[in-house]
């Protein structure tokens, strides 16, 4: 990520702050762009949401009466 013709600079890296924001991008992208191929191709994030909603749905919470 931090390569010159890294996609995630914005320039040079003079301060923390900058090197903080590349990082923040980076971070971002591997969390919630990137295609994950174990996964079937799909973003992490993404998975994660889909395994969560069928967790969901096959133990719903008990309503009160």
């Amino acid at each position: 990520a931090i390569r010159a013709d890294s996609p995630f600079r914005d320039g040079p890296i003079q301060t923390l702050a900058d090197l903080e924001e590349l990082t923040s991008s980076w971070v971002d992208w591997y969390n919630n762009a990137r295609l994950m191929h174990r996964i079937g191709l799909i973003p992490p994030a993404r998975a994660e949401a889909e395994h969560y909603r069928q967790e969901r749905d096959h133990n719903p919470v008990a309503t009160l009466k």
